[in-house]
């Protein structure tokens, strides 16, 4: 079991920088905010934006929970204090308790965020297969984001290549195009 403790106050300063402005609350539902623990520090990330919130921790872990759900859950209590405990694919907020995706460790160096700019676009999340594995993708569900980006690429590269045949240019001259902009080997993973 994983804990830290911090004050409400604390915490909606995060919600606040998540959430910037313009748009509405509503509009990052399906945004997943990682929360990795360390020694007396809780760090937030969600797309474009990591935040640390130095408070009293018991323990080492990294889990994912959707950005909207926790924000509703924080603004929604009124306790001034806040104690989380984590457990194997659980997490109580002071009393209640709610599902998410954990990871337990002994030593924080494996851990890596995912970093992508707040307004990201699909070779933005296709170039963190250069940096990431499948299995940190998928625990951060980003995972089916690069599967549809990869897929948009592939759709695109399609229609590049039927516009241009008529040119001479075929299929293999614009993956060796596109290929090293997106990936450190400069191979298209198929």
């Amino acid at each position: 079991m994983v804990t830290f403790k911090t004050k409400k106050k604390e915490l909606i300063k995060v919600f606040k920088h998540f959430y910037p402005g313009k748009k509405k609350y509503s509009d990052y539902k399906k945004e997943a905010c990682e929360i990795t623990i360390i020694n007396a520090k809780a760090t937030f990330s969600a797309r474009g934006a990591q935040f640390h919130i130095d408070c009293i921790t018991k323990g080492t872990a990294k889990l994912t929970v959707p950005l909207y759900y926790l924000y509703n859950i924080v603004e929604s209590d009124p306790s001034a204090d806040f104690e989380f405990e984590v457990t194997e694919n659980e997490m109580k907020i002071n009393k209640l308790i709610i599902k998410v995706d954990t990871c337990f460790f002994q030593d924080d160096s494996i851990l890596k965020t995912i970093k992508l700019p707040f307004q990201y676009n699909d070779a933005d999340v296709i170039q963190l297969l250069n940096e990431h594995t499948v299995e940190e993708l998928a625990f951060n569900h980003i995972f089916n984001k690069v599967n549809l980006a990869l897929v948009k690429l592939d759709q695109n590269m399609r229609y590049a290549y039927a516009y241009l045949k008529e040119y001479g240019v075929k299929y293999e001259e614009i993956e060796k195009l596109i290929g090293p902009k997106l990936f450190k080997d400069g191979k298209i993973p198929k």
